[in-house]
């Protein structure tokens, strides 16, 4: 039994064997959780939901990103963002770690349930304005929005703009797209489509002095940086404890499993995270590479990850990694972590069903 103060806070947990006669009791069929943690999501892409072919490939992924940018209007954006943040609180999401490129999601945000962390990413082979970063930075904290500047990844910006991000520790929390894709990698070796694509734009390649995405990572950003790998589909084990041996507890891996069957057919390898010891949080992408923002329908795709697991993984792992675990993550006294319903659950052998659905209790 958990017992609410009128404010949301947990005031009180405990077992009772007689429930009949307790005045304003409320029961549920199903497993009690706290709010969940969308560690990953790009809300001011949400009106592009059924754009993007499925498994077109990254290098055609970000091409059609791209080119569908200005074919919506102003307000399309808007209510496409109003919609899936009201959709994501209805489900049980209750922190979101958002990429954003402008200022459109900061009024949805500044209204929403949810609390954010709104990574401000820099990006640009040929065009990198660091200054109109800065100043989002600048809005975002006005509006009391808790943000941090990030880079986009570790093949989409220059030695010189990468290290000026990464290597400021006053900046906070990183979240850096990462071995997403085979293009990443051969990339790297001065092959592959990311490769070729690059070559056909006419954009310098000044990294490939290191030998991979995390050779680049571990030479450049101090191991006292937070930071969220975010897909890590091509990644090995020995990459994992690579990674792991350099930035200890400040390391986070995002999987975000239906983004990466979308876009290029495969999964991260669950099972290598599983055994790393490592922390690991859970993402949905964006509705460009996503039928929905649903963290539930993520962990339908994690089978073989025992269900007690995969719930840390969407609870308690992502508020640590966005640095609101004092608040939410888990169920415990004091906390105001709100109380989501998972129904349709297979009890007995404790697996996600087809039918399985979250709805948000508080």
């Amino acid at each position: 039994m958990i017992t609410l103060s009128e404010s949301g806070v947990i005031e009180d947990i405990e077992q009772c064997n007689s429930l009949d006669n307790i005045q304003g009791l409320e029961f549920y069929s199903g497993i009690l959780t706290p709010s969940m943690v969308n560690a990953h999501t790009h809300l001011e892409l949400s009106h592009l939901g059924g754009v993007v072919p499925q498994q077109c490939g990254f290098s055609k992924f970000a091409q059609s990103i791209s080119a569908s940018r200005g074919i919506f209007s102003e307000q399309q954006t808007l209510n496409a963002m109003a919609f899936y943040d009201a959709k994501m609180w209805s489900e049980g999401i209750g922190v979101v770690g958002d990429i954003s490129n402008g200022l459109s999601s900061f009024a949805t945000k500044q209204c929403s349930k949810i609390k954010y962390h709104t990574f401000l990413e820099l990006f640009g082979l040929k065009n990198c304005d660091r200054s109109r970063l800065d100043n989002l930075c600048e809005v975002a904290t006005d509006l009391s929005l808790s943000n941090s500047l990030t880079v986009h990844s570790t093949y989409s910006l220059n030695c010189i703009d990468f290290d000026a991000v990464v290597q400021n520790e006053c900046d906070g929390i990183l979240s850096i797209h990462f071995m997403e894709s085979e293009g990443e990698l051969k990339l790297y070796d001065g092959r592959g489509e990311l490769h070729s694509w690059y070559l056909e734009c006419g954009m310098q390649i000044d990294f490939d002095k290191y030998s991979s995405p995390v050779d680049r990572v571990i030479s450049t950003i101090p191991s006292s940086r937070r930071v969220l790998f975010i897909h890590n589909t091509m990644i090995t084990e020995s990459d994992i404890m690579s990674l792991k041996v350099h930035f200890g507890d400040n390391l986070t891996f995002v999987l975000c499993p239906r983004s990466n069957v979308h876009i290029t057919g495969h999964k991260p390898p669950f099972e290598l995270f599983l055994d790393s010891g490592c922390r690991i949080a859970l993402g949905t992408d964006s509705m460009a590479s996503n039928s929905s923002l649903s963290l539930i329908e993520e962990l339908k795709l994690i089978e073989s990850v025992p269900l007690a697991t995969q719930l840390k993984w969407a609870t308690e792992y992502g508020a640590e990694a966005l640095g609101v675990g004092a608040r939410y993550g888990r169920i415990e006294v004091g906390k105001r972590c709100g109380l989501v319903l998972l129904e349709g659950v297979d009890l007995r052998a404790m697996k996600l069903t087809s039918n399985t659905t979250s709805r948000r209790i508080i």
